[in-house]
């Protein structure tokens, strides 16, 4: 007797290599599921099988997959059943399998009673499958015998073993699928590279790029070069609404690529497109010689896969050789208009033909009058590539033809004096346009109209003093004499040197350094001297007596020989203090 079960044992497992064999030849899901059904028939004393698929929306039960070869194919079978009448959903939910010693005289499946009294099944095996049917259901494999007969455990494991099978090789033609799709991938995306870098480099034909990016980013994109204020994306593939947005550029969208950081591989942002909700998107710099040169905007918040990634560096890559044209172009017009103004604002301009060239060549005419801007932008560590084109651009949309260079992290631009300069609406929209790519709002000089050029070397001198004047006494926006007042603009056009001997001179001895008795002569001099030398009226404002008043001026008089009679003097004495409180005022 136990001769006969091991030999029964060996020749199911045999059987089992049979089986395998079969399932292991399979190219697809479906033919895997259809050598499943068929093999456990031929190479076992089931007589049908079948797979059957639930759905869960609908509630019913379906069979995909049938194998029964005593019941011809033309004979009337249900398409479906009404999933409450099957125990499919019990074997799914608890993941276990179930047997059915007699389908046809049970009582709890009805459905599954009344298939089986037409059919002529009894007894019944239902084994859930571990991976779902193409249509992404779960699936349970079934076989049925015309007898009533005992399903013990080398049964079920025999059976859970071709279940198991189906399982693994369903999961090696998923890799093998995965595989060949990756290596497929790999191959579009470096053929998409070599079509893009070759497109780049060909001007006649740069819409072809925008399609073959397209083929490379995984999702919606679009990207800012900030070298040429332009916008880049593919028409066809960009919903109307952005379009609108990315024709101009919309200037949001350039402040946004502005803010891209070199160092961060991805920000999640929003972008607002008119009224619609804002649109999640992933903007990445570009960046050439180290330097952030525009952003690449990939829509959608999803992460990416592996491969979508190396697609998206792939085009993030030909983005950036399609703006190195525009980048050399840059640096070349910065360069000259970097060694144009600096020869200019060191008076050197004997060569005029070569400097008149130069200008030429940038677009501005310097024969005529000019005036010179300065914009304080200390609040960043260097000005980038992109602010500093943004800013140009900006003052050439407000004032007309412009050229700029950086110095001491300060940006210098020669305009055409024209009515726009000096109209207060045109400078605020230049400066509202500008504040918003910088971290704080700007100080801004002009000097007076220049009506030759060699006179534009002094006022670069005057532009860098009153900046400087204008920072340390912490004045925003366009400055003036108005808003730091007129002396202190006429006291920035001393020189430090004649400034600090004048002070040494007249008001160093009376400090005494900054010492309590040195503070309160300075005080009492001032207010003194503000009064118009009243008595009264600056005992008055001191909080002293008229006789204190007295004794303090007569020992400073003697002290300094300070003649408080001689209007001259005293007007020098009121300079001097004047000049040394707008010292203090800003030197730390």
């Amino acid at each position: 007797m136990a001769r006969t079960e091991a030999s029964d044992d060996a020749g199911k497992f045999h059987k089992v290599s049979e089986i395998a064999r079969l399932i292991h030849d399979s190219h697809d899901l479906t033919e895997i599921l259809h050598r499943l059904a068929e093999g456990v028939c031929l190479h076992s004393s089931w007589a049908s099988s079948s797979i059957q698929a639930l759905d869960p929306a609908r509630q019913t039960t379906t069979p995909i997959v049938r194998y029964d070869p005593y019941r011809p194919d033309a004979e009337s079978r249900p398409e479906e059943w009404d999933a409450a009448g099957s125990p499919l959903t019990r074997i799914v939910e608890t993941g276990q399998p179930l047997i059915l010693e007699d389908a046809s005289q049970q009582d709890k499946y009805t459905g599954f009673r009344s298939d089986a009294l037409r059919r002529g099944y009894r007894t019944v095996v239902m084994i859930p499958l571990r991976f779902p049917d193409t249509k992404g259901r779960a699936i349970v494999f079934t076989v049925k015998s015309h007898e009533v007969v005992a399903v013990d455990d080398a049964e079920m494991g025999f059976l859970q073993c071709l279940a198991d099978l189906a399982d693994i090789a369903v999961r090696r033609m998923q890799i093998l699928h995965r595989e060949a799709k990756e290596s497929q991938n790999l191959r579009d995306i470096i053929g998409n590279l070599t079509t893009a870098l070759a497109t780049s480099l060909d001007t006649e034909h740069t819409n072809d790029l925008f399609t073959v990016l397209s083929r490379l980013f995984p999702c919606g994109w679009f990207a800012i070069d900030l070298t040429a204020g332009r916008a880049i994306f593919d028409s066809a593939a960009t919903p109307p609404t952005l379009t609108g947005m990315l024709a101009g550029p919309d200037e949001t969208l350039i402040r946004q690529a502005l803010r891209a950081d070199a160092a961060i591989d991805g920000q999640d942002i929003r972008i607002q497109v008119e009224t619609d909700t804002p649109r999640p998107a992933r903007m990445t710099s570009l960046v050439i010689d180290g330097k952030s040169v525009g952003a690449l905007f990939l829509l959608g918040s999803d992460d990416l896969t592996s491969h979508a990634a190396i697609g998206a560096q792939a085009g993030r890559f030909a983005l950036s050789t399609l703006i190195l044209r525009g980048y050399l172009a840059f640096q070349i017009r910065s360069h000259t208009a970097q060694r144009l103004m600096k020869r200019l604002f060191a008076g050197a301009v004997a060569n005029h033909e070569e400097l008149l060239e130069d200008a030429g060549l940038l677009g501005l005419d310097i024969t005529g009058h000019t005036r010179l801007i300065a914009v304080s932008c200390s609040d960043r560590r260097d000005l980038d590539e992109g602010v500093h084109v943004y800013i140009n651009r900006k003052a050439q949309q407000s004032f007309g033809a412009a050229i700029s260079c950086i110095v001491d992290r300060k940006m210098f631009l020669l305009v055409r004096d024209t009515k726009d300069i000096n109209d207060p609406m045109r400078r605020d929209e230049f400066l509202r346009s500008i504040q918003s790519v910088l971290a704080r709002p700007p100080t801004i000089v002009r000097a007076e109209p220049i009506t030759r050029m060699q006179a534009i070397g002094s006022a670069f001198d005057i532009c860098k003093r009153n900046l400087k004047l204008a920072e340390s006494m912490h004045a925003e926006g366009w400055v003036s004499g108005g808003v730091i007042g007129s002396f202190p603009t006429l006291m920035s056009s001393v020189s430090d040197a004649v400034a600090q001997e004048f002070l040494a001179r007249s008001i160093e001895p009376i400090h005494d350094n900054g010492s309590p008795k040195g503070e309160v002569a300075i005080e009492t001099l001032r207010t003194f001297l503000s009064s118009g030398r009243r008595l009264q009226e600056t005992a008055d404002s001191l909080g002293i007596h008229v006789s204190t008043l007295r004794y303090r001026l007569e020992r400073l008089s003697e002290r300094h020989d300070l003649d408080f009679t001689d209007s001259e003097k005293c007007f020098e004495l009121e300079l001097a203090l004047r000049l040394h409180y707008l010292r203090n005022s800003y030197q730390t």
